[in-house]
């Protein structure tokens, strides 16, 4: 993950109801330089957006789709601990999300105990 202030320009569509003029259009936008290529990837293969943070060590990325769902972008450590849960517990897939989301807060989850 790249420190706050660390950007880019993409690319991107502004959807109708966040944009100034109540229309969509496409604007030169700041990216987190470290998720700019994904948001770029899904710009150009017409997902569309409405927001985008890489979560800069401080927890998971995140990239809001237009139509309500989220990309979680994980460190290695976040996947790696992610990865360890779902072995260990057998737990299927979508619980182990249901745990990831209510966890991201955590000291563990952020990495806080890291410092």
């Amino acid at each position: 993950m790249c420190e706050w202030g660390d950007h880019v320009n993409v690319q991107v569509k502004i959807p109708a109801d966040l944009s100034s003029t109540g229309e969509e259009k496409w604007k030169d936008c700041l990216i987190d330089r470290c998720i700019a290529p994904l948001v770029k990837a899904l710009q150009e293969g017409g997902i569309d957006m409405r927001g985008s943070c890489c979560g800069h060590g401080k927890g998971p990325g995140e990239i809001h789709l237009q139509d309500g769902r989220m990309f979680l972008i994980l460190s290695k450590e976040m996947t790696k601990e992610f990865m360890m849960r779902r072995t260990k517990e057998g737990a299927d897939f979508r619980s182990m999300i249901d745990l990831l989301l209510v966890e991201i807060g955590s000291e563990k989850i952020r990495g806080d105990d890291e410092r």
